[in-house]
């Protein structure tokens, strides 16, 4: 049955692969093509999912959310497209309908490929280890005074940061946090040692299995840095660390209902999500009223759908990539991992490290198409899809994601 499933994922990354190299102009319009792309790319997304789980017997571990991480990303507007509920089309028309087809298909092969490399890396590792390979356990109170060490060095400088930023977001919103000047060198060091606050959280529950307090005060500690970052705009930062501690608790504690996930889930999406969207360039009372709240929420239509959409509105990413390389900027050659690479070396001899002063993707991508965002301290979120293209190529998308995808297989079982 494994290999059965392994070949499948093999034909899917060489259907989208074929259909990228295949002349669309030859009876086709791109236009024509769009929706079998979109519906292709729901297909692999469902399809990997079920695939992963009988591999794994899981849904609920760290690939299934990188991977569902890449797929609402880079492909959420293909899964409204599927369904009709674009109303001004895939990115709302602001590309052709070439290099939209030619951005669906690079999720396509993307996506297949991650997922054909976590197989391959599933299919080679077996269930139970040898004995040879136990490894004895760490005493729980072990951990807990690591936990302890780091909330303690953490914790200062933790609320000096979160001081700082809720100063600057009751004044200017949310857009005022990307106007700071950035902290470098030595003068970073309250940043990084804030930087073991999650991770104290972390080791606290990881000790605390028999222990009700530590499991009691690391769920406080995550669950106030998720309800500040979400006062502060912030929904990324908000809530992977949630999720993290979601998953180490149900790995390690005790299993979490699947009800309850999905219930959480769904409100974090139609809820949460949306209401700190719509309220967070507002500044000072308004971010404190909930009357304020309230309107906000329902001055939205369809919150879950809005969600979706810009969320998937990171496809831009690659579809502005796919414009602009190799047409204004060439192939990089597998320069940005190298660089990326080199940031295993801490940051001791500058005030910025190379692979930052260099200039990063994300930076070169907004100066190049929006440079008002960029004067304002905005920024576009890269994709790993659209390095993997712009550093070799479209045939370098399935390729480079492919390794990503056995590396994080293989880290993960």
């Amino acid at each position: 049955m494994r290999l059965l499933v392994l070949i499948a994922q093999f034909h899917l990354l060489i259907f989208s692969c074929a259909v990228w190299g295949f002349d669309l102009t030859a009876g086709f319009k791109a236009e024509d093509l769009i929706y079998p792309a979109s519906l292709l790319i729901l297909l692999i997304c469902v399809w990997s999912i079920w695939s992963w789980n009988l591999f794994n017997r899981s849904l609920f571990d760290p690939y299934t959310l990188f991977l569902t991480s890449v797929a609402v990303f880079n492909g959420g507007q293909a899964f409204l497209e599927v369904f009709h509920l674009n109303e001004n089309g895939i990115l709302n028309g602001t590309f052709a309908s070439e290099i939209i087809l030619k951005s669906l298909l690079l999720v396509a092969m993307g996506i297949s490929g991650l997922h054909l490399g976590a197989l391959l890396s599933a299919g080679m590792i077996r269930q139970q280890p040898s004995p040879g390979r136990m490894v004895p356990p760490v005493p729980p109170q072990c951990v807990r005074w690591v936990a302890w060490s780091m909330l303690l060095m953490a914790i200062p400088s933790r609320l000096v940061m979160v001081r700082d930023a809720v100063g600057v977001v009751l004044s200017s919103g949310y857009s005022g946090l990307y106007q700071q000047s950035a902290a470098t060198g030595v003068g970073a060091s309250t940043n990084v040692l804030s930087y073991f606050f999650i991770p104290g959280a972390f080791f606290l529950l990881a000790g605390s299995k028999n222990w009700l307090p530590g499991r009691i005060i690391s769920a406080v500690v995550i669950l106030a840095n998720t309800a500040v970052d979400f006062f502060l705009g912030g929904r990324s930062p908000a809530v992977l660390p949630l999720i993290a501690f979601a998953w180490l608790w149900h790995r390690h504690v005790r299993r979490l209902p699947v009800g309850l996930l999905v219930t959480a889930a769904t409100a974090m999406l139609v809820v949460v999500f949306p209401i700190v969207y719509a309220v967070r360039n507002a500044s000072g009372p308004e971010r404190l009223s909930i009357s304020n709240l309230q309107d906000a929420f329902l001055s939205i239509d369809n919150p879950g759908i809005a969600t979706l959409d810009e969320m998937g509105g990171s496809m831009a990413t690659v579809a502005y990539t796919v414009e602009l390389v190799p047409s204004a900027r060439p192939y990089d050659c597998g320069i940005d991992y190298l660089y990326a690479a080199s940031t295993l070396f801490p940051n001791l001899f500058w005030d910025v490290h190379p692979a930052v002063a260099r200039g990063l993707l994300s930076s070169w991508l907004v100066w190049e198409v929006d440079p008002f965002v960029a004067e304002a301290g905005g920024t576009y979120d890269f994709s790993c899809i659209a390095e993997a293209y712009l550093n070799f190529g479209w045939i370098g998308v399935p390729a480079v994601m492919l390794v990503f995808g056995f590396l994080y297989s293989r880290f993960v079982l």
